[in-house]
């Protein structure tokens, strides 16, 4: 089996995840990414050269993000959490050794979760994992934004900006702005704006399927940003349009009970506690 191994390299302990990780490998063809291989020259690889089976990746959800952005092809990601808040991880350093035992044996459950594709005046950004937002580009100055879904006029609105998440980005920065949470089963995205002038103006959350088209009313600036990570200007007379991709993200799992899942992220990102009864 040939892994790619990508990881934080500001975080604590890095030195000996990478020990633990490589051991626990013995026997595969293993790569590290540029940036964290200084011990290990020769299993250094760009991760846009990647040509694995699986990739490991060792931090929060950032990690995972960034991997997603940058790897060649989708293949199955463990995402392994390093102290940090990750509702994208799976399971905890000290699981490593398992859990990489479970990867090669291929005792886990693929897992996909869609992805949005966006396009600003064709131009293409990376496909987002959990939402691309529409902002103004200006403090405390609103933004008329028109939104259509497949064609049809949904709503114009003036606001800060404009959320569209997937189900897993719905734990995310749209449920800051009063979002519904979705089953990361379902097939949806949902639109969120963000602090609105009419407090009436709620989420709403669409089919997968739809093709949705933001403008603005006015030649004022705007940026668009994936996943929080890319971000290009938008200004009046420019168009959005955002939709499905046809790459899903792949992930290892092995718990699958959503809802089990769903109460121990929020608990951990909380503090409060969510019984199961």
């Amino acid at each position: 089996m040939k892994v790619g191994i990508v990881a934080n390299p500001e975080i604590k302990g890095l030195e000996g995840f990478l020990k633990r990780t490589l051991e626990a490998l013995k026997g595969h063809e293993v790569f590290l990414e540029s940036g964290i291989a200084k011990k290990y020259p020769k299993l250094e690889k760009k991760i846009e050269e990647f040509d694995v089976d699986a990739i490991i990746t060792f931090g929060g959800d950032g990690t995972v993000l960034y991997t997603l952005q940058n790897m060649p092809a989708q293949v199955p990601i463990l995402p392994i959490r390093a102290g940090l808040i990750g509702f994208l991880t799976e399971i905890d350093k000290a699981d490593l050794e398992d859990g990489i035992g479970r990867l090669v044996k291929g005792d886990y459950v693929l897992e996909e979760r869609m992805r949005i594709s966006s396009k600003v005046n064709g131009r293409r950004l990376p496909d987002a994992l959990n939402e691309v937002v529409i902002h103004t580009s200006q403090v405390a100055k609103l933004r008329h934004f028109k939104v259509k879904v497949d064609g049809e006029l949904a709503f114009t609105i003036r606001s800060d900006g404009i959320i569209i998440a997937t189900p897993t980005g719905s734990t995310s920065y749209s449920l800051s702005v009063g979002a519904p949470i979705l089953d990361s089963r379902l097939d949806a995205m949902v639109i969120a704006p963000i602090a609105p002038l009419w407090n009436m103006a709620k989420p709403m959350v669409v089919p997968g399927s739809s093709n949705i088209q933001i403008t603005l009313d006015a030649p004022r600036p705007c940026s668009v940003v994936a996943d929080g990570r890319d971000e290009v200007e938008f200004e009046g007379g420019e168009r959005v349009e955002l939709f499905k991709s046809s790459e899903p993200a792949k992930f290892v799992r092995f718990d699958t009970n959503f809802f089990q899942r769903l109460r121990k992220k929020l608990q951990a990102a909380t503090g409060m506690q969510i019984t199961s009864h």
